[in-house]
């Protein structure tokens, strides 16, 4: 069963917050495709696979919320208890003023941004009184997140970036960019290093007679 085979590779969560982030963001992909199915007995297994996954803090916090009955619920919990206490309209300030730092690769700085806004993210879908402005806000962030992106990038990756539509898709061009180039560095380092410079005869020194040391020898 592939749920039962995705479910021993997914990672835990010891309630450090962190990793809240993280966690959540597989979790919520695990379950989109395995636990919100027709089959119920298939959705529960998939919930108690979640439920293992927490260790020390967060294993001790959920066994004390028996009311706890899907990942929906136990996610804002979670959210609750261990995650990121700081303001969404903060954490949205902050991130519209990210820039890429002095020395900072564009790979890391795509991680960066990616972190930044899985926590808004996080705050959108935990914050009871959005209500319907959930998708709005989303897609707020979506847009920001690559217009960050875009005007971070180097010149060339930035015309490349074009107009994409999801964050995903401009990690994609970005990731491909930069692979490109490592392997164009990559052929110049080999080709630097298969020229060699011909080794020529030495000069004869200018102005100095010619001496003839057969003779110095008995050869002659």
């Amino acid at each position: 069963m592939a749920a039962k085979e995705i479910g021993r590779m997914i990672g835990t969560f010891s309630g450090k917050a962190e990793e809240l982030d993280t966690f959540v963001i597989e979790m919520d992909q695990y379950h989109s495709r395995y636990g919100a199915t027709r089959d119920q007995s298939l959705n529960e297994y998939v919930y108690f696979t979640i439920k293992s996954k927490l260790l020390e803090k967060a294993r001790d916090f959920v066994r004390s919320r028996p009311d706890l009955r899907n990942w929906s619920e136990l996610r804002t919990a979670l959210t609750e208890q261990f995650g990121d206490r700081t303001n969404r309209e903060i954490l949205t300030n902050e991130f519209q003023l990210t820039r890429r730092q002095h020395n900072e690769d564009m790979l890391s700085f795509l991680n960066r941004i990616r972190k930044l806004k899985a926590r808004i993210d996080l705050k959108i879908q935990t914050d009871p009184l959005m209500g319907i402005m959930k998708d709005v806000a989303r897609g707020y962030a979506e847009s920001m997140a690559i217009m960050i992106l875009k005007s971070n990038a180097p010149s060339e990756l930035e015309l490349r970036l074009g107009k994409p539509t999801t964050l995903n898709e401009a990690a994609n061009i970005i990731t491909e960019y930069l692979i490109h180039e490592k392997q164009i560095s990559s052929l110049r380092g080999v080709n630097t290093q298969t020229y060699r410079k011909p080794i020529l005869p030495p000069r004869p020194i200018q102005g100095k007679p010619h001496v003839n040391n057969s003779r110095h020898f008995g050869i002659l």
